[in-house]
């Protein structure tokens, strides 16, 4: 039983590892780092513009990670509520509040980001920069479409695994 659950949370701690380095990499390939590549050569940057974009996406990485760990702490520290014995419904929303505000920080740093790179383009580059933010929403907006369908038909199957999850650690418990 232990075995298994020090296998679950290595890989909790592994997967999200394994995802920030495949997108923070400046390898070529057909990963993430692909369609920001094509778009950095198509808008033509100049060397002092490519410096500065480059600044600006690490500045935003570490600012994400750093926001990234506050989200997953408070959302432990909520299941920590949720898991508790007395229940008080009051400090429960104020931690879903608080989750919610650190997940909407995250979109204000995106768009403070989409802004200060545009502010660094000419009128011919920031057309090129919108049109890859329509089609970034776009593709966000089908990803979100998708995933809602997918959680509508697998969402019984998912609450078995939790429940199977939280059987597990009361196992351990035990133990």
């Amino acid at each position: 039983m232990k075995s298994r659950v020090i296998l679950l949370i290595s890989f909790l701690l592994i997967f999200p590892v394994t995802q920030l380095l495949s997108q923070g990499s400046g390898a070529m390939g057909d990963g993430p780092m692909m369609p920001r590549m094509r778009l950095m050569e198509e808008l033509k940057l100049t060397d002092d513009q490519k410096k500065e974009v480059q600044k600006l996406h690490f500045d935003l990485l570490k600012q994400m990670i750093a926001q990234r760990s506050k989200i997953a702490t408070s959302r432990l520290e909520l299941q920590q509520m949720l898991n508790a014995d007395n229940l008080d419904k009051a400090v429960i929303e104020k931690k879903i509040g608080e989750v919610s505000q650190l997940a909407t920080q995250v979109h204000t740093m995106r768009l403070n980001q989409w802004f200060a790179v545009n502010k660094l383009l000419n009128a011919d580059q920031q057309k090129v920069w919108k049109k890859a933010l329509n089609m970034r929403a776009n593709m966000a907006e089908r990803m979100r479409m998708n995933r809602g369908m997918h959680r509508g038909m697998m969402g019984r199957g998912m609450m078995q695994r939790e429940r199977m999850h939280q059987e597990m650690l009361r196992e351990d418990d035990d133990d």
